[in-house]
């Protein structure tokens, strides 16, 4: 008989709560590690271990084997990469898309689970894979069924929850970060008829196509500051940025978020003049990144 073992990548919130869905219907649940340590996001597309066995079967969530520990057929919960199961799919599929919705829906076809419908009247499901999927959306009402108000109470006490602060601290600092994007894009300089607002999805401005200080006032360029909760704020005010942060192996990446479709393809492109290796990015959920290549 053909074991079943649930290899799970590096820890955020999205993945607790699959750990705990998949944990609490029976199933086996293995960390993805290296040299015996849990994989983080810069590394967790080359676990080594656990080691696959005869007759096992490996379904893996946000995370895949190094070449030297091969898995035979796994069956893959992501959408990050560009062959996901949930990558490119639009917000209005954000359940669907997610990495939770994935393994909910396998629940459901190995029959561990009846029907989701009972785990989704736990609206954290929803917010979970909305905020995980695509925030700044989820923000502006696209993912049916989620409350953006709703959505933003939860994620406030979440985030107080998990950094042992008040809601009013995070909030305090959300509310900072909004002010320092709006400063660095001006008051007239951000684009945002390619974001999606004013005019229709096939018209663009100049900027979006040009060079220069227009095209530089499409996004706040906030790297090498430290601003807590700048994720948040950029995905309620609509305004992209790039920002520098630091993976636990010492590589230092650029990252973009709440963008537009047209801005993340730039920036995989290379065309914004970073000087990246390992880019990634997925334009219909608004981020990308790369590693700085010295």
């Amino acid at each position: 008989m053909t074991e079943r073992v649930w290899v799970l990548g590096a820890q955020d919130p999205e993945m607790n709560k699959i750990e705990h869905i998949v944990r609490s219907h029976g199933e086996r649940v293995e960390y993805a590690r290296i040299a015996g340590e849990r994989v983080h996001p810069g590394n967790a597309y080359r676990f080594q271990e656990p080691v696959a066995e005869h007759g096992t079967q490996f379904l893996l969530v946000e995370c895949a084997p190094a070449p030297a520990n091969p898995v035979q057929n796994p069956i893959v919960f992501d959408h990050h990469r560009a062959l996901d199961p949930g990558y490119g799919r639009p917000p209005e599929q954000f359940l669907e898309a997610s990495s939770i919705g994935q393994v909910m829906a396998e629940l459901e076809r190995l029959e561990v689970i009846g029907d989701r419908d009972e785990l989704l009247r736990d609206h954290d499901v929803l917010f979970v894979a909305a905020a995980d999927h695509c925030l700044e959306a989820a923000y502006r009402g696209r993912c049916p069924g989620v409350s953006p108000d709703e959505l933003m109470r939860w994620r406030l006490a979440q985030r107080a929850a998990f950094q042992g602060r008040s809601i009013e601290a995070v909030l305090a600092d959300v509310e900072a970060a909004r002010k320092i994007l709006r400063a660095a894009v001006g008051s007239d300089g951000f684009c945002r008829s390619c974001h999606g607002t004013g005019v229709a999805d096939t018209e663009v401005c100049d900027g979006c196509q040009g060079t220069g200080e227009t095209q530089r006032k499409q996004f706040a360029d906030l790297r090498g500051q430290h601003i807590p909760e700048l994720p948040e704020a950029a995905c309620r005010e609509g305004i992209p940025f790039l920002a520098t942060l630091r993976d636990k192996d010492g590589r230092e990446k650029i990252v973009l978020q709440a963008a537009p479709p047209d801005l993340v393809r730039y920036f995989m492109a290379g065309l914004l003049g970073l000087d990246l290796i390992d880019i990634y990015g997925d334009p219909s959920r608004g981020f990308a990144g790369g590693y700085l290549s010295k």
